[in-house]
């Protein structure tokens, strides 16, 4: 047990007064320290699943990382026979990124389909009541199945009373309701997707300065169900928010000019680093976007060292590249050299193994 927690505060970062030896070799080791790691994690599964079942969710596998599918591939192959269930949550694309999730374990794969007729039908009518047939055909149609592009679609008509000038597609859609917002909420929303999917109240703050009221505009933004409040920040103290859908994120961010979209990458980045994210990649691409490619080279050239650590040797390489992509030179540049070397050597051991 002193071992696991051991590995637990390594991977957690959280310090430790004196570290064992064996901790304080694999911390040169990456490849010891990830199947150290990954050993640790199997072992506290294998404890739990031994006094009650247990569900491993991984949410949005997509934007995962490939060594965490891997450590729940060691946990499936070790506890076979114990009451233990992964369930992964992915958009297609996850498939072109990683690849089927683990192919020898018979993982039963299931698709959610496009809204049937009926149910779409149904769904129009309960929103909006007693209306038109043609109405209630016009809006399935558009709609082809899209849950979220019919919630759009019953929207629009609830609130103009017609169907006739309906948005080609769900991201025109999406773009015309934020239109109607007053103009200081619609530049907070923008100023909130440069961030991705979530935000932070004190991000979006500093981003459009004094010249608004933030806290009133979110409050907007909630009311009409753009964004959501999380129950947790990963950042203490601060008021953590996620777009309602992913496309309303896209829609709100196509709609930054250029210039200005460059500005707020950077500033971005900038309240990451001050709020302490680790997250060395989101770092790097808001820096590259934001057109400071030394901060960008340098967090790219974090990133790659990161996925080395975790033994995920493709995804280093590439960070490296784009790390000298932006500029990476000197000492900087040859110590990615360097692992660019180690990278392709553990590769060439596995592909052996």
């Amino acid at each position: 047990r002193a071992d696991v927690a051991e590995l637990f505060c390594e991977l957690l970062r959280v310090p430790l007064d004196q570290p064992t030896e064996r901790l304080q070799m694999a911390r040169v080791d990456p490849g010891a320290m990830s199947e150290q790691l990954r050993s640790a994690f199997v072992e506290w599964i294998e404890a739990r699943t031994a006094d009650a079942p247990v569900v491993i969710e991984l949410e949005d596998v997509h934007w995962g990382d490939l060594a965490s599918v891997q450590v729940v591939d060691a946990v499936l192959a070790r506890v076979a026979n114990r009451p233990l269930m992964a369930l992964a949550l992915a958009r297609p694309e996850v498939e072109q990124s990683m690849g089927r999730l683990w192919p020898g374990r018979g993982p039963l794969q299931l698709s959610l389909p496009v809204l049937g007729a009926r149910a779409a039908q149904r769904l129009v009518r309960e929103v909006l009541g007693d209306v038109h047939a043609d109405i209630v055909e016009a809006l399935t149609r558009r709609a082809s199945g899209n849950p979220f592009y019919l919630e759009e679609l019953i929207r629009h008509a609830a609130e103009h009373g017609d169907v006739a000038e309906l948005p080609a597609t769900v991201l025109a859609m999406a773009q015309a309701r934020i239109a109607n917002l007053e103009p200081a909420t619609r530049r907070v929303l923008r100023a909130a997707s440069v961030f991705g999917e979530t935000t932070w109240h004190e991000a979006i703050g500093d981003l459009v300065g004094d010249r608004h009221d933030v806290a009133s505009c979110l409050d907007e933004l909630i009311e009409h169900e753009l964004i959501d409040r999380c129950p947790r920040s990963r950042f203490e103290g601060m008021c953590e928010l996620r777009f309602r859908h992913g496309l309303l994120r896209q829609a709100a961010y196509e709609m930054l000019p250029t210039q200005e979209r460059v500005e707020a990458h950077r500033r971005a980045g900038e309240w990451l680093v001050a709020a302490g994210s680790t997250n060395a990649r989101a770092l790097a691409e808001h820096f590259e976007r934001g057109e400071a490619h030394d901060k960008a080279a340098e967090r790219y050239a974090d990133a790659a060292r990161q996925s080395f650590e975790a033994c995920d040797f493709d995804e280093a390489i590439a960070l490296a590249h784009r790390s000298a992509g932006c500029g990476a030179s000197g000492e900087q540049l040859g110590r990615l050299a360097t692992l660019h070397l180690d990278c392709s050597q553990w590769l060439g051991l596995r592909r052996e193994v």
